[in-house]
């Protein structure tokens, strides 16, 4: 079934790649955020505001990568639904009464 989808989406396939990776750097940065945030507990009498600017840099750095992930993951869903949809379409129209496809040409508005 996997073969069968990558068939459809294969040329989305770097997309694919691109969305795994920026949600590695998500869960790095969520990684990081929380180690940074043990720092600044048990900082003690260190200076916290460069423990702060680390913080709010991880913080920031977790939310584009799983922004990023997010919209990649969604833009190869909706791709490959919209290509699905196509062959579907495709298969039913060879199948339809002749008159369809003069039906979709001469209809006014619709394509």
């Amino acid at each position: 079934m996997i073969r069968r989808m990558l068939t459809y989406v294969g040329y989305l396939v770097p997309v694919l790649i691109f969305s795994w990776f920026a949600g590695l750097i998500a869960e790095l940065g969520q990684v990081f955020v929380a180690w940074q945030a043990g720092r600044l507990f048990i900082s003690g009498s260190q200076s916290v505001r460069p423990l702060l600017w680390w913080l709010i840099g991880g913080i920031l750095i977790a939310a584009i990568g799983a922004f990023a992930e997010q919209y990649a993951g969604h833009y190869v869903a909706f791709k490959a639904l919209a290509d699905l949809r196509n062959v579907v379409y495709a298969k039913v129209q060879r199948l339809a009464p002749a008159g369809l496809d003069d039906w979709i040409i001469s209809a006014p508005g619709i394509c």
